[in-house]
């Protein structure tokens, strides 16, 4: 029987008398919670405080919120916006040891919660506004303190959860992988969706999105990323609702014909409150947090301050596992 988030929420509050509070005492009653929000098994969920390491800390200034997290080598970009819409959204580029090397600021106010490095078009990708993304020059972002996309106002949004709804992002995340550009919505109740557009820029450099499907995808969904192990492609989804639910990584078997990932095995992995986008590095995962923002940090039993890498090696090896004796 369906069960939207409210039910799930009131039903979890008969169970544990804890009405939204998070009040649990127990890690058993936790999963419990993460489980019914997130719509996955209790068996099928792992704690990660064994398994997370501190990367370089994230400088938050003022009432810049991060949202999305890519690398152009081995420097990272994370986008934020302004939580008080006074300020345009920006995309800060950061080294190793967390310090900013430059700020740019982009020419509108997203939400901005998409961000990726193209390297064969030498693009930097990120969510616009009214279901559409920019494509920036990435020597822009790296160098400028302003920038215009080079390409502007593709509107992929068509089809999402809330396309055009003024109060809502209806593109909130983003990924390129293999010359494609994943695009997907954040879904509190009902599923998400993920389309899928390959990239090609023509002679006279015109940029070409070919549409090529979507994908139903799990609800509360932040980040999406890929990983290659032994020849085989992954998609991992960051997944996180509020500032008190722990956050998922759900680790899936990737095929471009997968219509629904909600029928498909998957394994799971809890961390922190309020993670955002994820992404791959030298076979482990990033993943950054807006938890540590000036609006939420004070709200937060974690506030987590740094980017965190995450062995995903083994959450794939239980995977091929549990596919096996299914």
């Amino acid at each position: 029987i369906y069960m939207n988030i409210k039910n799930k929420i009131a039903l979890l509050a008969l169970l544990t008398g804890a009405f939204f509070n998070h009040n649990i005492t127990t890690s058993s009653a936790d999963d419990v919670f993460v489980s019914l929000i997130y719509d996955i098994d209790c068996e099928d969920l792992d704690n990660a405080d064994v398994v997370k390491e501190s990367l370089c800390s994230v400088p938050v200034v003022d009432n810049m919120v991060p949202q999305g997290l890519a690398i152009v080598e081995n420097i990272y970009l994370v986008s934020s916006y302004e939580y008080t819409k006074n300020s345009y959204s920006c995309i800060s580029v950061i080294d190793n040891q967390g310090t900013i090397i430059n700020t740019c600021f982009l020419n509108n106010k997203a939400h901005v919660g998409g961000l990726a490095f193209d390297e064969v078009n030498s693009l930097v990708w990120v969510t616009g506004v009214d279901g559409n993304v920019n494509a920036y020059d990435v020597n822009h972002i790296l160098s400028s303190s302003k920038a215009s996309p080079k390409y502007s106002n593709m509107d992929v949004g068509n089809g999402l959860n809330n396309y055009r709804n003024p109060f809502i992002n209806s593109a909130s995340f983003l990924t390129v992988y293999d010359n494609e550009l994943f695009v997907g919505n954040f879904s509190l109740d009902d599923s998400g969706k993920l389309k899928r557009y390959g990239i090609s820029i023509n002679e006279d450099k015109t940029l070409v999105l070919e549409y090529k499907g979507f994908s139903y995808i799990p609800n509360c969904v932040q980040g999406v990323t890929f990983y290659n192990h032994d020849n085989r492609d992954y998609i991992i989804f960051s997944r996180s609702f509020g500032t008190d639910l722990g956050s998922v990584l759900q680790v899936f078997a990737y095929n471009e014909n997968i219509t629904n990932y909600k029928d498909c095995v998957s394994v799971c992995l809890e961390l922190p409150a309020m993670m955002e986008q994820v992404i791959v590095r030298n076979s482990k995962l990033v993943a950054l947090f807006e938890s540590a923002a000036t609006p939420y940090k004070n709200k937060v039993s974690v506030s987590e301050e740094n980017l965190v890498d995450v062995e995903i090696d083994d959450m794939i090896k239980k995977l091929e596992l549990k596919k096996d004796t299914r």
